[in-house]
């Protein structure tokens, strides 16, 4: 049965045990104007909805033993639930009796009081009031409890003065190795936690109630004798007014340990730093300076501690050749950028020379980029060693360029690397407009090209390929004779790279081997001329002579005389044409005064009224020294057999490729059947050596004669002379 008044207040729930149905009534009636009240009656405690009652109400009149065991299982099961005993009839329970003990209180109903209902609701409502304070209080405890057995972090109470252990939590058992007993009632000293007790001690006498100690780190030894290293603090706390330090230790090891690494990875990288043979700068993103080693000082000048912590701009050295805003820009956006070779000077400590620079973005274990690292390398020594093969590259390529042979270098895809100046004046072009071009540009010829290439596929083979080769020189459009070879070149690990062409202009060479076998014709014709005309035309002398002295006849011996004087001249111009013969050729060709030569021939020459006309002012021609011999043989031959001669001239005319000297007269020529027969060796009349004389000396340097008169006319010579091999006089 319940009875429940002013349910708009939150009710105290009753559980009378042990009443009957009327003293609950009247229970309800009492208590009804004095608070909201929910009573519900029982015989059994067990019986009640336990979950919501606020407060046992027990009477249990007649039966005590059953009151005992009621009482004593309730506060077994229940001890949150206060229980008040109760008496109605009168029927009341000794203050000593031992039961008391299980009670929070005791009334006793007094129905002739009118206030009995007020006291009984007053002690409900205070009962009920206190016992949920200590429910509350006893839940925090064990909430706090809770937290101190299960925090993960070391915790221990202990005495101040003596160091003693009141209570610890799992924590510190993990962490120290101990049971619960081996440490409460014990000391830290006792236990050896701490290396000395000043240790301890340091910590203690830092902190006070208004100023905890915080994060202490301290050594400390573990029941196995293990080192670790923790972070102590300590909160001073009153219990049951007594003084506790509330200490809380954090193991550090692994952190300390990895701070120990982190220490020797950036002594181990300081030491790199300081050691590298190169500069290693590092900015952050405001460009300020975090890094400068012992490289960059020893390369600057400028110790670390001006650098470090410093903007970009304590440190502008003069830079020639960069744009290094544009790399570090690029750097700061994520691209690594390499400088070209710069030269530095740094004014504030007179240092300068060559470095390179690689700006790489800094970046963190995020991927963000978080400044620049920049490396720093001295070139100083490669510029040397550049410097130095320049000028051996210089110096060999001056010699390459100085000597009278053609040298050209090809890659394997046959462009030029080098082409020396020698070989590009043969073809009229430089060596800038060759080397990187391919070799076809000087062998545009099908023909010839295909040649080539086969003799420089042979070579790349690693074949040396000589080849003898004529061709015509572009300027002066002769004949050249050229003797080369293609050679493999080799890289310094003996690998084949290319082909180098050594080629020698042999023109003097066939051109003087002509010039011996011309001077050999030339002896063996005057060796000829020695032994079987001269010694023929002596034996006639003789043999004149030995009739002469035999004739007794004056007017016979007299002839005889005469043709021995005769024979005798002839032997005279024998011997003076091997005198000319034997000097054709031996003296370089040089330039004559075309009318100087012709005056000076005619000097010796019995012209008698014959008048002679020249036309020749300015007129300079190369070629033999004798050629004012060849001028003398050509006017001498026309006053010898020119028989009606009366005029003498000498003129010469243009033609596209060579100019004509003309010498000719007016007699009664030549015979057309001995025109092509004159220059020959014995034609003619006497020696029949003049003609063939002068057509020798002319072919020395290429200049060749032709007689185009007419019979009955005059004989008329013509000199061919090209157009390299004259030149008018300024």
């Amino acid at each position: 049965m319940v009875y429940s008044m002013r349910a708009d207040i939150h009710p105290i729930h009753i559980l009378c045990v042990g009443f009957r149905s009327q003293d609950l009534k009247k229970i309800q009636t009492g208590l009804d104007p004095y608070g909201s009240f929910v009573c519900t009656r029982v015989d059994n405690w067990e019986d009640g909805l336990l979950n919501t009652v606020d407060l046992f109400l027990f009477w249990q009149p007649g039966s005590y033993d059953h009151l005992s065991s009621q009482l004593v299982s309730v506060r077994a099961s229940h001890p949150q639930i206060p229980v008040i005993y109760c008496c109605i009839d009168g029927t009341i329970l000794p203050f000593d009796d031992p039961l008391t003990a299980f009670l929070d209180g005791y009334f006793i109903i007094e129905e002739k009081s009118e206030h009995w209902g007020l006291n009984l609701s007053s002690i409900i409502n205070n009962i009920v009031k206190c016992q949920k304070i200590v429910s509350n209080v006893t839940s925090r405890d064990s909430f706090y409890k809770e937290i101190f057995e299960k925090n993960p972090i070391s915790m221990s109470l202990t005495i101040p003065e003596s160091g003693m252990f009141v209570e610890v939590n799992k924590a510190f058992l993990q962490v120290y190795g101990y049971t619960q007993e081996e440490v409460i009632g014990h000391r830290s000293f006792d236990l050896k936690i701490f290396g000395s007790k000043e240790e301890r001690d340091s910590v203690i006498k830092a902190c006070t109630r208004e100023h905890p100690a915080r994060d202490y780190e301290l050594k400390v030894r573990t029941k196995d004798n293990k080192i670790i290293y923790a972070l102590f603090s300590a909160d001073v706390l009153y219990r049951d007014g007594q003084e506790l330090f509330l200490i809380t230790m954090k193991d550090i090891s692994e952190q300390k340990q990895i701070e120990e690494e982190i220490k020797e990875t950036n002594l181990f990288i300081s030491n790199i730093l300081s050691n590298i043979t190169e500069g290693i700068i590092v900015h952050d993103v405001s460009l300020g300076y975090r890094v400068w080693n012992r490289y960059m000082e020893e390369l600057t000048g400028i110790p670390a501690s001006d650098i470090l912590g410093k903007p970009s701009e304590v440190f502008n050295p003069e830079l020639e050749g960069d744009d290094t805003p544009h790399l570090i820009n690029q750097a700061l956006h994520g691209i690594t950028s390499h400088s070209k070779d710069l030269h530095y000077h740094i004014p504030s400590t007179g240092k300068s020379g060559w470095v390179s620079v690689i700006y790489t973005p800094y970046v963190d274990a995020s991927n963000a980029i978080t400044g620049i690292i920049v490396s720093v390398r001295d070139i100083n020594e490669r510029k040397r060693h550049e410097n130095e093969i320049i000028a051996h590259e210089l110096h060999l390529r001056s010699i390459i360029d100085t000597v009278p042979v053609w040298i050209s270098c090809l890659d394997r895809d046959k462009r030029f690397t080098l082409a020396n100046i020698s070989m590009c004046s043969a073809f009229n072009v430089t060596p800038s407009q060759v080397e990187g071009k391919p070799f076809d540009l000087i062998h545009a010829d099908s023909k010839e090209l295909a040649h080539y290439d086969a003799m420089l596929n042979r070579a790349l083979k690693g074949k040396e390929v000589p080849f003898d080769k004529e061709i015509i020189d572009p300027t002066s459009k002769k004949t050249k004779y050229l003797r080369g070879r293609f050679s493999p070149l080799k890289d310094i690990s003996g690998n084949i790279e290319g082909v180098v062409s050594v080629v020698i202009d042999i023109t003097d060479l066939i051109l003087a081997q002509r010039t011996i076998e011309s001077i050999n014709s030339k002896l063996h014709l005057l060796s000829s001329i020695t032994r079987h005309d001269i010694l023929n035309s002596l034996t006639a002398v003789l043999g004149y002579l030995a009739i002469a002295i035999e004739e007794e006849d004056p007017d016979k011996r007299n002839s005889f005389l005469f043709k021995a004087y005769q024979t005798a001249v002839l032997i005279q111009e024998q011997a003076v044409f091997s005198r000319d013969y034997q000097d054709i050729g031996v003296n370089k060709p040089i330039w004559h005064n075309a009318k100087d030569v012709f005056s000076n021939a005619i000097k010796g020459l019995k012209l008698g009224t014959i008048s002679v006309e020249v036309s020749l002012d300015g007129l300079m021609i190369y070629a033999d020294p004798l050629l004012e011999r060849v001028i003398y043989n050509l006017v001498d031959n026309a006053l010898r057999y020119g028989k009606t001669v009366t005029r003498i001239s000498s003129y010469w005319r243009r033609e596209p490729d060579q100019i004509v000297w003309i010498i000719e007269d007016d007699g009664v020529g030549i015979f057309s059947d001995m025109k092509d027969q004159i220059f020959e060796k014995g034609i003619g009349h006497n020696t029949g050596l003049g003609l063939f004389l002068t057509r020798e000396i002319l072919d020395i340097t290429g200049l060749s004669i032709r007689e185009t008169g007419i019979e009955g006319e005059g004989a008329r010579f013509e000199v061919l002379i090209q157009n390299e091999l004259w030149k008018l006089q300024t």
